[in-house]
């Protein structure tokens, strides 16, 4: 951690400021170890591996998760090549879909500021920086689990900052962010909605809010998963992994022959040009998250749209039908203080 990240923090408690308090191993420019204190009500928490640690210790709710082991797992290169691809998508997929889910674009990613709530392995952060190392901007990932060290070793560079904390308790200052973004994350909580809604304050008058999430549309993975997910979610990551190894040959069938009718007969579907390049690991790789996870929810994009509706957020989009991947923008300062003085 890079001591000029401490401004952005706030305490869990009471949202008072942090500074550092000690520390106890450096290398160059990042603190290692060491620990922060909430000016006000003095808590201190930790700096492990490079990373604060700002946050209380899990609910029971929370604890049952495993995406430390699979996102660690990932970055030691078990499932496929990390530094090319995530769960079978290209660079070039996973920035194109984070542009299209943002509205962003490359000219107008300059200078931006953007939080990844529940970044994983750091895929976003990592895949930008890459595609673009000369537009200035800066990324947060923001990561419940373990995961979040592998990261900060092998992934972390100047405009990429790490910090491990709840969404349902993100230690950041509001309205701090260009973009708030989260991706296949929400749905893995025990109450989407309130992480959700915890996470809008941090949004910039007229910034962007941008989630997707699983669709109660047929998926493949996810409704034959479901039959054995309420065992495998009660099951050590080592098992379900074994599993994942035993379903992904019939799956690359499965997705194979599906591909082939789908670009005959329905060429112009997204899905097939998606789902034909997936290999065996990758696919292991997509059996094994949606099987291990404690939780996941599924929606219609009108039962989230109300979602930011209530929050006062505008110019709502769901990008594609039937589709969870939606985004909005925040208010302007000038337009919240005309709806304030109109009541």
């Amino acid at each position: 951690m890079r001591e000029d990240f401490i401004s952005s923090l706030v305490c869990c408690d009471d949202r008072g400021e942090l500074s550092l308090d000690s520390v106890a191993e450096r290398s160059h420019d990042e603190i290692l170890s060491g620990a922060l204190v909430c000016h006000t009500c003095r808590r201190r928490y930790t700096i492990e591996h490079g990373v604060p640690v700002v946050m209380n210790n899990p609910p029971p709710e929370e604890a049952p998760v495993h995406f430390g082991e699979q996102w660690t797992w990932f970055l030691e290169g078990k499932f496929e090549d990390p530094t090319t691809s995530s769960l079978g998508e290209s660079r070039e997929f996973i920035v194109a879909d984070f542009f299209d889910l943002t509205g962003l674009t490359p000219e107008t990613l300059h200078g931006k500021r953007i939080l990844d709530a529940g970044s994983g392995a750091s895929k976003i952060a990592y895949h930008l920086t890459q595609s673009f190392p000369d537009i200035p901007f800066e990324i947060v990932s923001l990561e419940l689990t373990h995961a979040v060290y592998a990261a900060f070793n092998l992934r972390n560079e100047p405009r990429t900052r790490f910090v491990r904390a709840s969404v349902f308790e993100p230690p950041l200052r509001r309205e701090s962010f260009d973009v708030v973004y989260s991706a296949g994350v929400l749905h893995h909580t025990p109450d989407p909605r309130r992480a959700f809604n915890a996470l809008v304050p941090l949004v910039k008058p007229a910034g962007t809010m941008s989630t997707w999430m699983y669709s109660k549309k047929f998926n493949p993975f996810l409704d034959v998963t479901g039959l054995l997910w309420p065992i495998t979610r009660h099951l050590p990551p080592q098992l379900t992994l074994i599993i994942a190894h035993m379903l992904s040959l019939p799956f690359w069938v499965l997705f194979r022959l599906g591909s082939a009718y789908k670009a005959l007969f329905r060429p112009s579907s997204w899905r097939w040009k998606w789902v034909m390049p997936l290999s065996l690991p990758a696919i292991r790789l997509h059996l094994f998250d949606y099987m291990h996870t404690y939780y996941r929810f599924r929606y219609w994009p009108d039962e989230i749209v109300p979602w930011y509706e209530e929050n006062g957020l505008l110019d709502i989009r769901v990008l594609r039908p039937g589709s969870t991947a939606i985004h909005a923008r925040a208010p302007s300062r000038k337009c919240s203080a005309t709806v304030a003085g109109a009541l």
